[in-house]
C-alpha cells in the first residue's frame, strides 16, 4: 500500500515538473512575442518620423587680445664727482590696470528632434520587453528547480515509507513467531510441572514402602540388607 502511495506522489512530481516545463516555454515565448512588437513599433515609428534637421553647430569663441602699453623711461644722467655718493634708485613703473576680457555665452541645448525622441521611446520599449523576457526565464527556471527538488523529495519520501514497511513487517512477522513459540513454550512447561508433581508424589509412595519393607529385613531401615534382585 505505501509502494502504491508512494508512486502515486512521483508521478503527481513528475505531472507537476512537466506543467511548470510547458508554463516556462509559454512565458518564453510572450516575451519573445512582445520584444518582437517593441521592435516593429519602434521601426514604424522610425520610417514615419522625418528626417532629423542637422544641429546648429555652436559659434566659435573669439580670442580676446589686448597690447601692453609701452613705458618711456627717460636714463639717468650722473656726473661722477670727486666724492663717491651712492646713487638714489630709481623707481619701478607702475603696471596698468587689468582689462576685463569678456567671454562668449555658452549657445542653448538644442532641443531632441523627433526621431530621436522615437529612438529613445523605442530603445526603452526593446529593454522593457528584454527585462520582462529575463523575469519571464528566471520565473519558469526557478519553478522548474521547484518542481524537480519536489518530485526528488517525494521520491525519497517514498523510497523511506517503503523501506520501514519493510521493517515494520519484518518486525511484526517476528513477534508473531515469539508469541507462539512463548505459548508452546508455556503450554510445555504446564505439563513438565504437572509430570513432576506426579513424580514427586510418586517419589513419596515409593519411599513410604521402601521404609516399611526394610522395618522386617536385617539392619532395619538404616541398613536394610536386601538382595539384588529385590528392585528397590
Amino acid at each position: 500500500m505505501a509502494q502504491v502511495k508512494a508512486e502515486a506522489k512521483l508521478q503527481e512530481a513528475k505531472a507537476a515538473e512537466a506543467k511548470a516545463a510547458e508554463a516556462k516555454k509559454a512565458e518564453a515565448k510572450a516575451a519573445e512575442e512582445k520584444a518582437a512588437e517593441a521592435a516593429k513599433a519602434a521601426a514604424s515609428l522610425k520610417a514615419a518620423a522625418p528626417a532629423a534637421a542637422p544641429k546648429p553647430a555652436a559659434p566659435a569663441a573669439e580670442k580676446a587680445s589686448f597690447a601692453m602699453p609701452s613705458m618711456d623711461v627717460p636714463a639717468a644722467k650722473t656726473t661722477a664727482p670727486a666724492i663717491s655718493i651712492a646713487p638714489t634708485p630709481a623707481k619701478p613703473p607702475s603696471m596698468p590696470a587689468a582689462v576685463p576680457i569678456p567671454m562668449p555665452a555658452a549657445p542653448p541645448p538644442a532641443s531632441m528632434s523627433t526621431a530621436d525622441q522615437d529612438e529613445a521611446v523605442a530603445a526603452k520599449a526593446a529593454a522593457k520587453a528584454a527585462k520582462a523576457q529575463e523575469d519571464a526565464a528566471a520565473k519558469a527556471a526557478k519553478a522548474e528547480a521547484d518542481a524537480a527538488a519536489k518530485a526528488q523529495k517525494a521520491e525519497l519520501d517514498a523510497a523511506a515509507k517503503a523501506a520501514q514497511a519493510e521493517k515494520d513487517a519484518a518486525a511484526k512477522a517476528a513477534a508473531a513467531a515469539y508469541k507462539e513459540k512463548d505459548a508452546t513454550a508455556k503450554e510445555a512447561e504446564a505439563a513438565a510441572a504437572k509430570l513432576r508433581s506426579t513424580a514427586k508424589e510418586a517419589q513419596a509412595s515409593a519411599k513410604a514402602l521402601k521404609d516399611e519393607a526394610c522395618e522386617t529385613r536385617l539392619g532395619g531401615k538404616l541398613v536394610c540388607l536386601r538382595p539384588f534382585d529385590s528392585g528397590y
